[in-house]
């Protein structure tokens, strides 16, 4: 069985990733590949590792690095790469290892016609399996999947309610990790947290007002994306805020929207689809202590220096435990404390594997009980190590991954 998994990674993973290994960029299709699939840095992409050992032949595609795209091109002999087009050299490459399944781990990595016409033009692939990990806002490249994967219970029984074919398969961690970081017997950081801050759809809202409290009164040290605006940032965007919401304030008046833009500055107003916010910004507390995002094998590193380890989930997953950090953490042997969640029973058992809290009052007692109490913080780092190598591997999940998968294949 072949299977291709695309893959998208962050803008901030793919600067961080090059700028760490230098001259990479340069190097061929395959040493860049290596660089990447050895990286072990990832979500879902990283069960095709796993599959492995059930018999998959498996490559990966990483379709919006554009160094080792253009790789790929070059080395294929196509000569105008820019005329020729990423969506051209995608179709060449999965053509060219003929799947017999198409795993695209990032809904938004391409239009469903995309997808329907590869279908077409490549009969090799059986099976188009995606997934879904986040809020989306157009749902029409869930019906071009066979199957939809999901982390998240919400997501799943939503899905499941529209008529998709959709299973739950939690995150893992990947045991190679290990053999790639460092165990100190004094870890450098008591208390920290790793992880983004999305402010759109209030991804991210309750997590921000949680790290604002425990900035008050922990010394929580954070690596994280984050920034405040800037004066200068924080007056246009108010001063776009009052025009946009002049503007409609006007349209609703007897005042049409033609003449209204016969107005250069109204103009330039009027062509403002969405109300300006501060989405890309964070409370100034958070940006002043964040140092720039960790990833890869220096993530992990940082993490098992921890003494304790944050981990918050978003307002998409309101009552199910379901994010990466359960598993990475617990994975390296960092004691991790995580929101309580009602189907956390299920993965670890809270407050012996895992620390638990309900709201922040709970976190900054129990973060300031785990670093005076070091025998128990260590328990629960131990027990939760234990859980996560027992229970939730990349080859556990593609263990299930492969139930799913031939199931489906037999009753097509």
């Amino acid at each position: 069985m072949r299977i291709l998994t695309v893959i998208t990674k962050s803008i901030s993973y793919i600067k961080d990733f090059y700028a760490h290994h230098r001259f990479l960029a340069s190097k061929s299709y395959e040493d860049q590949y290596e660089a990447l699939v050895n990286d072990t840095y990832g979500g879902s992409e990283i069960w095709s590792t796993g599959l492995l050992r059930f018999g998959y032949e498996s490559t990966r595609v990483y379709i919006n690095i554009p160094y080792i795209q253009k790789r790929w091109a070059q080395e294929q002999g196509i000569q105008n790469i820019e005329e020729y087009g990423m969506e051209n050299i995608v179709k060449d490459q999965i053509c060219k290892f003929q799947p017999d399944i198409l795993f695209i781990n990032n809904h938004t990595a391409f239009p469903s016609e995309f997808v329907k016409n590869l279908r077409a033009e490549i009969p090799s692939i059986r099976l188009v399996v995606g997934w879904c990990g986040s809020s989306y806002r157009d749902s029409s490249i869930f019906h071009e999947y066979d199957i939809v994967l999901s982390n998240i219970p919400e997501l799943v029984e939503g899905f499941r309610s529209r008529g998709h074919c959709c299973y739950h398969l939690n995150h893992a961690f990947d045991p190679r990790v290990l053999e790639k970081i460092t165990a100190h017997e004094l870890t450098p950081v008591d208390f920290s947290f790793l992880g983004s801050i999305v402010k759109s759809d209030g991804y991210h809202n309750e997590r921000e007002s949680l790290l604002v409290e425990l900035i008050k009164t922990t010394e929580l040290e954070i690596w994280s994306a984050a920034k405040s605006p800037t004066l200068r940032q924080y007056i246009r965007i108010l001063a776009s805020q009052f025009g946009y919401d002049t503007f409609q304030y006007l349209l609703r008046t007897e005042l049409s929207k033609k003449w209204l833009a016969k107005e250069p500055m109204v103009a330039r107003i009027s062509r403002i689809e969405k109300r300006p916010d501060f989405d890309g910004f964070v409370d100034h507390r958070i940006a002043r202590r964040a140092r720039p995002p960790l990833f890869g094998h220096r993530m992990f590193q940082e993490l098992i220096d921890s003494k304790v380890t944050l981990n918050t989930h978003t307002n998409i997953s309101p009552k199910s435990a379901s994010n990466m950090r359960l598993f990475e953490a617990t994975g390296v042997g960092t004691c991790l404390l995580t929101d309580w969640k009602e189907n956390l029973k299920d993965l670890f058992e809270p407050d012996i594997e895992v620390a638990t809290y309900r709201d922040s009052r709970e976190c900054i007692e129990k973060v300031k009980y785990l670093l005076q109490n070091e025998p128990g913080r260590r328990a629960i780092a131990e027990a939760g190590q234990r859980r996560t190598l027992r229970e939730h591997t990349i080859y556990h999940r593609a263990e299930k991954l492969d139930a799913i998968i031939q199931s489906h294949l037999r009753n097509v």
